[in-house]
């Protein structure tokens, strides 16, 4: 069984030419640009995340405390299908032109185990699309297996969009004996640090220059 899903999620950013940023990205505040037809997101505080085995009902990763990376906040995109591949496609309302913004992925997991049958490979993938398609694309996987648990846990995972990139998919996939059990992938973001106003520039640089001259005259002292 092998379906695709794709949910448009619309994240807005900063004007063209300035520093790109993800409003709401790691659902600091409002969460309604996760909420679609296809596939739920919602708000999720520092604190406890539960999971649950979707083939024999156990509980798993119970009072498990998950903390943002940026901010009191972050996203949960979690599949409503049984899909073995489910994708979700960002578009960016401001496309990056310098470095300095980072997503932040985590992936939790939960497979049935004891059973060769139920070993596998759960992950995701982003893909960077600019104007002339695929730009990049990175993986992160997580192995299933007895020896490891049913739980699985990746921690956070940083990216930075590349300048030039218009928009992103990002792609779960799990691999298992019934086609259930989809990962759960956290989502948050952290902004660039400021940029200096041109009025913190100008007394930056005036202060510069009163160094600078403090400088020569005790070198004139010395001499």
């Amino acid at each position: 069984m092998f379906k695709k899903t794709v949910a448009a999620l619309m994240l807005a950013g900063l004007a063209s030419g300035q520093a790109f940023a993800l409003q709401d990205a790691g659902a600091e505040t409002d969460v309604s640009g996760f909420i679609t037809i296809n596939a739920s997101a919602y708000q999720a505080g520092a604190g406890q995340l539960g999971l649950v085995d979707d083939r024999t009902g156990d509980t798993l990763l119970t009072s498990y405390s998950v903390d943002p990376v940026f901010g009191n906040a972050y996203a949960l995109i979690v599949p409503d299908t049984s899909s073995s591949l489910t994708s979700y496609t960002f578009n960016l309302a401001g496309t990056p032109t310098v470095a300095g913004d980072s997503l932040y992925f985590r992936l939790f997991s939960a497979e049935q185990v004891g059973s060769a049958d139920y070993t596998g490979t759960d992950g995701f993938t982003v893909t960077y699309f600019n104007i002339n398609g695929t730009q990049s694309s990175y993986s992160w996987t997580v192995a299933d297996s007895a020896a490891n648990g049913s739980a699985f846990d990746s921690g956070w995972l940083q990216i930075a969009p590349l300048a030039g990139t218009q928009s992103m998919m990002v792609s779960l996939y799990e691999t298992s004996a019934d086609g259930l059990n989809n990962p759960v992938l956290g989502v948050d973001f952290s902004p660039a640090a400021p940029v200096p106003e041109p009025e913190s520039i100008a007394m930056m640089l005036a202060g510069l220059g009163v160094l600078g001259a403090v400088s020569r005259r005790r070198a004139k002292k010395a001499a």
